[in-house]
């Protein structure tokens, strides 16, 4: 899985930079300049990494940063001035965004590095809770296949499991598909 990067500066050079950057690492960009371009952006791609050199066109960028943080799985980079480095600080990083004082005083290699791990762990985390909520939803079915049974075919509830078990081992397919096709058979 490739990972894609998404710039959001209203200064062009620096955006160049970052993505000279990116691509040293083998990470692909895109650059913006405006928060509501990002925003269409984020519907239509999945970012690794999320960075926002404010102060953007339209808006600051914090608030772009912090519904970032809370709608994608990126790791989000948010610089700011010094001036404003403490009260930003302050709004977004219990969302989550990490903040970096401009200029720059840490070597921003280990910066993308650090962002890198972190977007490993998110993806990582994200695939196990897709894993958990496919389970949570198959368990969901089964669990109104055998009511449908229980209210249909007048089984007890061990009768229904035990129906949607062999007919699951019989068939080799999980018991999500099974009790789909029961409650499709009763219409619910």
């Amino acid at each position: 899985m490739s990972e894609n990067v998404l710039i959001v500066s209203s200064l062009e050079k620096d955006a160049e930079k970052l993505s000279r950057l990116f691509h040293s690492y083998d990470m692909e960009t895109t650059i913006v300049s405006y928060a509501s371009k990002a925003r269409r952006k984020l519907l239509e791609n999945d970012f690794s990494l999320i960075v926002v050199n404010t102060p953007l066109s339209d808006e600051f960028g914090t608030e772009f940063a912090i519904n970032a943080a809370e709608k994608t799985y990126a790791g989000i980079l948010l610089f700011v001035k010094a001036d404003l480095f403490a009260t930003t600080v302050e709004k977004s990083e219990q969302s989550g965004v990490f903040v970096l004082e401009k200029p720059l005083t840490a070597p921003i290699n280990e910066i993308i590095r650090l962002m890198r791990a972190v977007s490993f762990r998110m993806r990582s985390a994200r695939r196990e809770n897709e894993k958990l909520t496919r389970k949570i939803s198959e368990m969901r079915t089964v669990e109104r296949a055998k009511i449908a049974l229980i209210q249909y075919e007048n089984m007890s509830e061990e009768e229904a499991h035990r129906f949607i078990e062999k007919q699951a081992m019989d068939k080799r397919v999980g018991r999500g598909e099974i009790a789909a096709e029961i409650l499709k058979r009763f219409g619910d």
